[in-house]
Protein backbone atom coordinates (compact mmCIF):
# COMPACT_ATOMS: atom_id res chain seq x y z
CA UNK A 1 0.00 0.00 0.00
CA UNK A 2 2.98 2.14 0.66
CA UNK A 3 4.42 1.92 -2.91
CA UNK A 4 1.31 2.44 -4.55
CA UNK A 5 1.15 6.12 -2.73
CA UNK A 6 1.58 7.70 -5.59
CA UNK A 7 2.61 11.29 -5.43
CA UNK A 8 3.84 10.70 -1.80
CA UNK A 9 6.07 7.64 -3.59
CA UNK A 10 9.07 9.37 -2.14
CA UNK A 11 7.78 9.99 1.68
CA UNK A 12 6.71 6.48 1.57
CA UNK A 13 10.11 5.09 0.13
CA UNK A 14 11.53 6.85 3.19
CA UNK A 15 9.00 5.30 5.84
CA UNK A 16 9.62 1.93 4.30
CA UNK A 17 13.49 2.66 4.95
CA UNK A 18 12.84 3.91 8.54
CA UNK A 19 10.96 0.60 8.75
CA UNK A 20 13.72 -1.78 7.71
CA UNK A 21 16.38 0.14 9.91
CA UNK A 22 13.46 -0.62 12.97
CA UNK A 23 13.73 -3.87 12.30
CA UNK A 24 17.53 -4.87 11.92
CA UNK A 25 18.08 -3.11 15.03
CA UNK A 26 15.07 -4.93 17.38
CA UNK A 27 16.89 -8.17 15.55
CA UNK A 28 20.08 -7.16 16.40
CA UNK A 29 18.92 -6.38 19.93
CA UNK A 30 16.82 -10.01 20.29
CA UNK A 31 20.11 -11.48 19.31
CA UNK A 32 22.50 -9.78 21.36
CA UNK A 33 20.15 -11.07 24.33
CA UNK A 34 19.78 -13.95 23.14
CA UNK A 35 23.75 -14.33 23.14
CA UNK A 36 23.48 -13.19 27.25
CA UNK A 37 20.71 -15.42 27.49
CA UNK A 38 23.31 -18.54 26.42
CA UNK A 39 26.24 -16.85 27.89
CA UNK A 40 24.04 -17.07 31.25
CA UNK A 41 23.14 -20.58 30.50
CA UNK A 42 26.88 -21.52 29.63
CA UNK A 43 28.12 -20.24 33.09
CA UNK A 44 24.70 -22.39 34.83
CA UNK A 45 25.62 -25.61 33.72
CA UNK A 46 29.68 -24.84 33.61
CA UNK A 47 30.12 -25.36 29.89
CA UNK A 48 31.46 -22.19 29.04
CA UNK A 49 34.37 -21.79 27.04
CA UNK A 50 38.33 -22.00 28.94
CA UNK A 51 41.60 -19.86 28.36
CA UNK A 52 44.29 -22.16 29.06
CA UNK A 53 47.65 -20.86 29.22
CA UNK A 54 49.65 -22.52 25.87
CA UNK A 55 53.09 -23.06 24.02
CA UNK A 56 52.37 -23.43 20.31
CA UNK A 57 55.31 -24.73 18.71
CA UNK A 58 57.25 -25.57 21.90
CA UNK A 59 59.45 -28.55 20.07
CA UNK A 60 60.31 -28.84 16.60
CA UNK A 61 62.93 -29.88 14.10
CA UNK A 62 62.89 -28.77 10.36
CA UNK A 63 60.33 -29.54 7.91
CA UNK A 64 60.62 -30.63 4.45
CA UNK A 65 57.79 -28.64 2.23
CA UNK A 66 58.46 -31.30 -0.18
CA UNK A 67 58.34 -34.01 1.94
CA UNK A 68 55.41 -33.44 4.71
CA UNK A 69 52.60 -34.74 2.40
CA UNK A 70 49.70 -35.51 4.44
CA UNK A 71 50.85 -33.63 8.62
CA UNK A 72 49.56 -35.91 11.12
CA UNK A 73 47.20 -33.82 13.84
CA UNK A 74 46.90 -35.32 16.95
CA UNK A 75 46.82 -34.69 21.05
CA UNK A 76 47.52 -36.52 24.39
CA UNK A 77 47.94 -36.82 27.97
CA UNK A 78 51.01 -37.62 29.12
CA UNK A 79 50.34 -40.71 29.92
CA UNK A 80 49.90 -41.58 26.22
CA UNK A 81 53.62 -40.90 25.27
CA UNK A 82 54.08 -44.46 24.46
CA UNK A 83 51.55 -44.85 22.27
CA UNK A 84 52.50 -41.08 20.84
CA UNK A 85 55.73 -42.23 20.14
CA UNK A 86 54.94 -45.41 18.41
CA UNK A 87 51.88 -43.28 16.49
CA UNK A 88 55.05 -40.89 15.38
CA UNK A 89 57.75 -43.92 14.65
CA UNK A 90 55.31 -45.56 12.08
CA UNK A 91 54.03 -42.13 10.59
CA UNK A 92 57.80 -40.76 10.13
CA UNK A 93 56.18 -38.15 8.70
CA UNK A 94 55.11 -34.26 9.78
CA UNK A 95 52.99 -34.24 12.71
CA UNK A 96 51.62 -31.39 14.83
CA UNK A 97 51.00 -32.61 18.50
CA UNK A 98 49.52 -30.79 21.77
CA UNK A 99 50.04 -32.42 24.39
CA UNK A 100 47.95 -31.59 28.24
CA UNK A 101 50.29 -30.86 31.18
CA UNK A 102 48.09 -31.00 34.76
CA UNK A 103 48.23 -28.26 36.96
CA UNK A 104 50.80 -27.89 39.80
CA UNK A 105 51.64 -25.46 42.31
CA UNK A 106 55.14 -27.46 42.40
CA UNK A 107 57.35 -25.75 39.70
CA UNK A 108 59.69 -28.99 39.87
CA UNK A 109 56.76 -31.31 39.04
CA UNK A 110 55.80 -29.18 35.97
CA UNK A 111 59.30 -29.28 34.86
CA UNK A 112 60.05 -33.29 35.35
CA UNK A 113 56.88 -33.68 33.03
CA UNK A 114 58.15 -31.42 30.16
CA UNK A 115 61.48 -33.71 30.59
CA UNK A 116 59.17 -36.36 30.19
CA UNK A 117 58.33 -35.00 26.85
CA UNK A 118 61.99 -33.76 25.66
CA UNK A 119 63.43 -37.15 26.40
CA UNK A 120 60.58 -38.88 23.95
CA UNK A 121 61.13 -36.07 21.17
CA UNK A 122 64.81 -36.86 21.69
CA UNK A 123 64.17 -40.29 20.88
CA UNK A 124 62.31 -39.59 17.37
CA UNK A 125 65.46 -37.43 16.44
CA UNK A 126 67.67 -39.97 16.96
CA UNK A 127 65.43 -42.62 15.36
CA UNK A 128 65.66 -40.51 12.35
CA UNK A 129 62.03 -39.06 12.40
CA UNK A 130 61.75 -34.96 12.18
CA UNK A 131 59.56 -32.87 11.40
CA UNK A 132 57.10 -32.98 14.56
CA UNK A 133 55.85 -30.02 16.06
CA UNK A 134 54.68 -30.44 19.96
CA UNK A 135 53.17 -27.44 21.19
CA UNK A 136 51.80 -27.71 25.05
CA UNK A 137 48.35 -27.02 26.79
CA UNK A 138 48.51 -26.30 30.69
CA UNK A 139 45.67 -27.29 32.76
CA UNK A 140 43.90 -24.66 34.73
CA UNK A 141 43.98 -24.72 38.78
CA UNK A 142 41.15 -27.20 40.27
CA UNK A 143 37.58 -25.04 40.00
CA UNK A 144 34.70 -25.58 42.32
CA UNK A 145 33.07 -26.72 38.66
CA UNK A 146 33.84 -30.61 38.17
CA UNK A 147 33.24 -29.84 33.95
CA UNK A 148 35.79 -27.20 34.75
CA UNK A 149 38.63 -30.08 36.04
CA UNK A 150 37.81 -32.64 32.45
CA UNK A 151 40.49 -32.68 30.15
CA UNK A 152 40.03 -29.93 27.38
CA UNK A 153 40.11 -32.41 24.39
CA UNK A 154 39.33 -29.94 21.68
CA UNK A 155 41.24 -26.99 22.78
CA UNK A 156 44.11 -29.48 22.89
CA UNK A 157 42.72 -30.76 19.06
CA UNK A 158 42.21 -26.79 18.14
CA UNK A 159 45.81 -26.22 19.43
CA UNK A 160 47.30 -28.83 17.52
CA UNK A 161 45.17 -28.22 14.25
CA UNK A 162 46.34 -24.20 14.72
CA UNK A 163 50.21 -25.43 14.79
CA UNK A 164 50.32 -27.79 11.75
CA UNK A 165 50.55 -24.72 9.68
CA UNK A 166 54.18 -24.91 10.80
CA UNK A 167 54.03 -27.93 8.63
CA UNK A 168 53.54 -26.12 5.43
CA UNK A 169 51.68 -28.77 3.96
CA UNK A 170 47.60 -28.97 2.68
CA UNK A 171 46.19 -31.90 3.65
CA UNK A 172 45.70 -32.78 7.46
CA UNK A 173 44.74 -36.59 9.03
CA UNK A 174 42.68 -35.80 11.87
CA UNK A 175 43.42 -38.80 14.16
CA UNK A 176 43.61 -40.30 18.23
CA UNK A 177 47.01 -41.14 20.03
CA UNK A 178 46.15 -44.42 19.66
CA UNK A 179 45.70 -45.29 16.42
CA UNK A 180 48.79 -46.61 14.30
CA UNK A 181 48.61 -46.21 10.24
CA UNK A 182 49.07 -48.86 8.31
CA UNK A 183 52.27 -48.89 6.12
CA UNK A 184 50.35 -48.61 2.89
CA UNK A 185 48.54 -45.26 4.74
CA UNK A 186 52.04 -43.90 5.18
CA UNK A 187 53.64 -44.64 1.57
CA UNK A 188 50.32 -43.21 -0.32
CA UNK A 189 50.62 -40.23 1.70
CA UNK A 190 54.40 -39.42 0.63
CA UNK A 191 53.75 -40.83 -3.20
CA UNK A 192 52.82 -37.37 -5.15
CA UNK A 193 50.45 -39.81 -7.66
CA UNK A 194 48.36 -40.62 -4.75
CA UNK A 195 48.54 -36.94 -3.13
CA UNK A 196 47.32 -35.22 -5.89
CA UNK A 197 44.40 -37.63 -5.95
CA UNK A 198 43.71 -36.76 -2.69
CA UNK A 199 44.18 -32.92 -3.09
CA UNK A 200 41.56 -33.22 -5.52
CA UNK A 201 39.13 -34.71 -4.06
CA UNK A 202 39.42 -32.14 -0.60
CA UNK A 203 39.76 -29.31 -2.68
CA UNK A 204 36.41 -30.35 -4.49
CA UNK A 205 35.05 -30.26 -0.77
CA UNK A 206 35.58 -33.85 0.28
CA UNK A 207 36.07 -35.12 3.75
CA UNK A 208 38.41 -38.52 3.20
CA UNK A 209 37.62 -41.09 5.39
CA UNK A 210 40.29 -43.52 6.68
CA UNK A 211 38.45 -46.72 7.96
CA UNK A 212 40.01 -47.26 12.13
CA UNK A 213 39.97 -50.53 13.30
CA UNK A 214 40.08 -52.23 16.75
CA UNK A 215 42.55 -55.02 17.35
CA UNK A 216 41.47 -57.37 20.13
CA UNK A 217 44.84 -59.09 19.98
CA UNK A 218 47.79 -58.75 17.60
CA UNK A 219 50.67 -60.75 17.09
CA UNK A 220 52.10 -58.27 14.90
CA UNK A 221 52.45 -54.42 14.63
CA UNK A 222 48.96 -53.30 12.93
CA UNK A 223 51.45 -51.16 11.14
CA UNK A 224 52.77 -53.26 9.17
CA UNK A 225 49.62 -55.25 8.69
CA UNK A 226 48.57 -55.85 5.24
CA UNK A 227 44.51 -55.81 4.10
CA UNK A 228 44.88 -59.59 4.20
CA UNK A 229 46.25 -60.40 6.80
CA UNK A 230 43.84 -57.82 8.48
CA UNK A 231 40.83 -59.67 7.04
CA UNK A 232 41.63 -62.67 8.23
CA UNK A 233 42.16 -61.18 12.01
CA UNK A 234 38.36 -60.13 11.28
CA UNK A 235 36.98 -63.16 10.01
CA UNK A 236 38.49 -64.99 13.55
CA UNK A 237 36.77 -61.82 15.62
CA UNK A 238 40.73 -60.86 16.36
CA UNK A 239 39.95 -57.40 15.02
CA UNK A 240 36.86 -55.36 13.65
CA UNK A 241 35.37 -52.04 12.81
CA UNK A 242 36.18 -49.79 15.46
CA UNK A 243 33.80 -49.86 17.99
CA UNK A 244 31.05 -51.45 16.26
CA UNK A 245 30.07 -54.14 18.84
CA UNK A 246 29.78 -51.28 21.41
CA UNK A 247 29.02 -48.45 19.45
CA UNK A 248 28.05 -48.92 15.88
CA UNK A 249 26.93 -45.66 15.61
CA UNK A 250 30.36 -44.35 15.52
CA UNK A 251 32.15 -46.05 12.70
CA UNK A 252 29.67 -48.84 11.07
CA UNK A 253 28.36 -46.34 8.02
CA UNK A 254 32.19 -46.62 6.84
CA UNK A 255 30.77 -49.67 5.70
CA UNK A 256 33.77 -52.22 6.49
CA UNK A 257 32.49 -54.75 4.32
CA UNK A 258 32.52 -52.94 1.08
CA UNK A 259 35.60 -51.28 1.74
CA UNK A 260 37.44 -54.81 1.75
CA UNK A 261 36.88 -55.70 -2.01
CA UNK A 262 37.21 -51.85 -2.76
CA UNK A 263 40.02 -50.59 -4.75
CA UNK A 264 38.19 -47.32 -5.64
CA UNK A 265 37.45 -44.29 -3.46
CA UNK A 266 33.45 -44.30 -2.37
CA UNK A 267 30.92 -41.88 -1.04
CA UNK A 268 28.91 -42.84 2.34
CA UNK A 269 26.27 -40.86 3.46
CA UNK A 270 26.53 -39.27 7.05
CA UNK A 271 23.97 -41.02 9.64
CA UNK A 272 23.74 -39.67 13.01
CA UNK A 273 26.72 -39.99 15.46
CA UNK A 274 28.80 -41.22 12.82
CA UNK A 275 32.71 -40.44 13.83
CA UNK A 276 34.90 -41.00 11.55
CA UNK A 277 39.18 -40.02 11.22
CA UNK A 278 39.57 -37.94 8.02
CA UNK A 279 42.11 -36.43 5.73
CA UNK A 280 41.17 -33.02 5.16
CA UNK A 281 42.39 -29.70 3.26
CA UNK A 282 43.64 -28.06 6.81
CA UNK A 283 41.66 -24.44 5.13
CA UNK A 284 38.58 -26.19 5.51
CA UNK A 285 38.66 -27.75 8.91
CA UNK A 286 35.95 -26.38 11.16
CA UNK A 287 37.23 -25.51 14.45
CA UNK A 288 36.52 -28.20 17.41
CA UNK A 289 33.67 -26.50 19.80
CA UNK A 290 35.89 -26.29 22.87
CA UNK A 291 32.63 -26.41 25.26
CA UNK A 292 33.06 -29.71 24.90
CA UNK A 293 35.32 -31.17 27.60
CA UNK A 294 35.79 -34.52 29.01
CA UNK A 295 34.35 -37.95 27.32
CA UNK A 296 31.02 -37.62 25.25
CA UNK A 297 30.37 -35.76 22.04
CA UNK A 298 33.93 -34.34 21.11
CA UNK A 299 34.12 -35.88 18.07
CA UNK A 300 30.99 -36.45 17.28
CA UNK A 301 29.65 -32.89 17.07
CA UNK A 302 32.63 -32.17 14.55
CA UNK A 303 32.03 -34.59 12.21
CA UNK A 304 28.32 -33.20 12.66
CA UNK A 305 29.82 -29.94 11.20
CA UNK A 306 32.16 -31.67 8.88
CA UNK A 307 28.92 -33.65 7.39
CA UNK A 308 27.10 -30.16 6.53
CA UNK A 309 30.09 -28.55 4.62
CA UNK A 310 31.53 -31.72 3.17
CA UNK A 311 30.73 -34.97 0.92
CA UNK A 312 32.32 -38.25 2.91
CA UNK A 313 34.67 -40.36 1.02
CA UNK A 314 36.33 -43.79 1.85
CA UNK A 315 39.76 -43.97 0.86
CA UNK A 316 40.31 -47.65 -0.52
CA UNK A 317 43.42 -49.77 0.26
CA UNK A 318 44.34 -47.69 3.91
CA UNK A 319 43.42 -48.11 7.36
CA UNK A 320 44.40 -46.95 10.52
CA UNK A 321 44.20 -49.27 14.02
CA UNK A 322 44.23 -49.35 17.85
CA UNK A 323 44.57 -51.33 20.43
CA UNK A 324 42.29 -51.79 23.02
CA UNK A 325 43.10 -49.86 26.25
CA UNK A 326 42.14 -49.52 29.35
CA UNK A 327 39.40 -46.05 29.72
CA UNK A 328 40.33 -43.30 29.94
CA UNK A 329 40.06 -40.97 33.08
CA UNK A 330 37.54 -38.76 31.45
CA UNK A 331 35.69 -41.77 30.55
CA UNK A 332 35.38 -42.97 34.13
CA UNK A 333 34.23 -39.17 35.09
CA UNK A 334 31.43 -39.70 32.71
CA UNK A 335 30.32 -43.64 32.85
CA UNK A 336 32.25 -44.95 35.25
CA UNK A 337 31.22 -46.07 39.34
CA UNK A 338 31.90 -42.33 40.06
CA UNK A 339 30.31 -40.52 37.18
CA UNK A 340 28.61 -37.12 38.35
CA UNK A 341 25.49 -37.65 36.82
CA UNK A 342 25.09 -33.87 36.33
CA UNK A 343 27.80 -34.50 33.50
CA UNK A 344 25.67 -36.81 30.90
CA UNK A 345 22.47 -34.36 31.65
CA UNK A 346 25.35 -31.19 30.48
CA UNK A 347 26.32 -32.82 27.67
CA UNK A 348 23.09 -33.73 26.33
CA UNK A 349 21.95 -29.73 26.93
CA UNK A 350 25.24 -29.06 25.46
CA UNK A 351 24.66 -31.72 22.02
CA UNK A 352 21.19 -30.30 21.80
CA UNK A 353 22.25 -26.52 21.35
CA UNK A 354 25.07 -27.77 19.36
CA UNK A 355 22.76 -29.19 16.71
CA UNK A 356 20.36 -26.30 16.85
CA UNK A 357 23.05 -23.85 16.12
CA UNK A 358 24.60 -25.95 13.29
CA UNK A 359 21.33 -26.34 11.89
CA UNK A 360 20.95 -22.57 11.76
CA UNK A 361 24.32 -21.83 10.53
CA UNK A 362 24.07 -23.97 7.23
CA UNK A 363 20.42 -24.41 6.75
CA UNK A 364 20.83 -23.00 3.03
CA UNK A 365 24.24 -25.13 2.64
CA UNK A 366 23.49 -28.82 2.95
CA UNK A 367 21.76 -29.31 0.00
CA UNK A 368 24.16 -27.46 -2.30
CA UNK A 369 27.05 -29.62 -1.79
CA UNK A 370 29.40 -29.83 -5.28
CA UNK A 371 29.01 -33.50 -5.90
CA UNK A 372 31.88 -35.63 -4.83
CA UNK A 373 35.32 -35.98 -6.79
CA UNK A 374 36.07 -39.86 -6.94
CA UNK A 375 39.85 -39.75 -7.75
CA UNK A 376 42.65 -43.01 -7.17
CA UNK A 377 45.50 -43.39 -9.72
CA UNK A 378 45.23 -46.77 -11.11
CA UNK A 379 47.22 -49.71 -10.61
CA UNK A 380 50.82 -49.35 -12.63
CA UNK A 381 50.05 -50.84 -16.54
CA UNK A 382 51.54 -54.34 -17.86
CA UNK A 383 52.29 -54.09 -21.25
CA UNK A 384 51.56 -57.43 -21.73
CA UNK A 385 48.07 -57.18 -20.18
CA UNK A 386 47.69 -54.21 -22.93
CA UNK A 387 49.26 -56.09 -25.78
CA UNK A 388 46.67 -59.26 -24.33
CA UNK A 389 44.08 -56.98 -24.68
CA UNK A 390 44.39 -55.34 -28.35
CA UNK A 391 45.28 -59.11 -29.19
CA UNK A 392 41.72 -59.99 -28.35
CA UNK A 393 40.07 -57.41 -29.86
CA UNK A 394 41.67 -58.17 -33.38
CA UNK A 395 40.53 -62.00 -32.99
CA UNK A 396 36.86 -60.18 -32.03
CA UNK A 397 37.16 -58.36 -35.60
CA UNK A 398 38.66 -61.71 -37.29
CA UNK A 399 35.62 -63.74 -35.77
CA UNK A 400 33.26 -60.90 -37.28
CA UNK A 401 34.28 -62.04 -40.51
CA UNK A 402 35.58 -57.94 -40.77
CA UNK A 403 36.91 -57.19 -44.60
CA UNK A 404 40.79 -58.61 -44.31
CA UNK A 405 41.69 -55.42 -45.36
CA UNK A 406 40.42 -54.07 -41.81
CA UNK A 407 42.12 -57.44 -39.94
CA UNK A 408 45.17 -56.76 -41.57
CA UNK A 409 45.41 -53.53 -40.38
CA UNK A 410 44.60 -54.20 -36.70
CA UNK A 411 47.25 -56.69 -37.00
CA UNK A 412 49.69 -54.10 -37.84
CA UNK A 413 48.88 -52.01 -35.68
CA UNK A 414 48.79 -55.08 -32.56
CA UNK A 415 52.75 -54.93 -34.15
CA UNK A 416 53.83 -51.58 -33.69
CA UNK A 417 52.37 -51.76 -30.13
CA UNK A 418 54.09 -55.07 -29.34
CA UNK A 419 57.38 -53.09 -30.77
CA UNK A 420 57.10 -50.73 -28.45
CA UNK A 421 56.47 -51.66 -25.27
CA UNK A 422 57.92 -55.13 -25.02
CA UNK A 423 59.70 -56.11 -27.84
CA UNK A 424 61.57 -58.90 -26.65
CA UNK A 425 58.74 -60.47 -24.78
CA UNK A 426 55.93 -63.31 -26.11
CA UNK A 427 56.97 -63.23 -29.43
CA UNK A 428 54.41 -65.60 -30.80
CA UNK A 429 51.50 -63.30 -29.67
CA UNK A 430 51.44 -62.05 -33.60
CA UNK A 431 52.22 -65.12 -35.38
CA UNK A 432 50.25 -66.69 -37.43
CA UNK A 433 48.74 -69.57 -35.52
CA UNK A 434 47.61 -67.10 -32.87
CA UNK A 435 44.83 -66.02 -35.22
Amino acid sequence: DLWDGGEDRSRNMKIMRAMKASVEELNLELGKQDHLLQSEIDAALGCSVLKYQTLQAWLSSSVDPQASGVVLVTQASLDRLPRLEAQLLAWRGAASVALYVPWSDQRQETEDRLNSIRDMYGRLLDAGVGGVVVSILFGNSPSEHEYNNLYPINALRNLALNTSKFCAAELVLLVDVDFLPSKALVDKCQDEEYLAAMRQMTSAGSALVVPAFEMQELDADASHLSMEELQELCKEGRAEGFHVTNYPKGHSPTDFERWFSSTEPYEVEYQSNYEPYVIMNVKTVPKYDERFRGYGMNKISHLYEVSRTHRLVVLPQVFIAAYEHAKSTSWERTFGEKRDPAHAVRIAVLWGRFRQEKDSEYSDKVDRLAPAVLSWPSKRSDPTAAVQTSHALVVSFARRRKPLRMFERSRSKLQELLASRCPRRHPTLLSAEAF
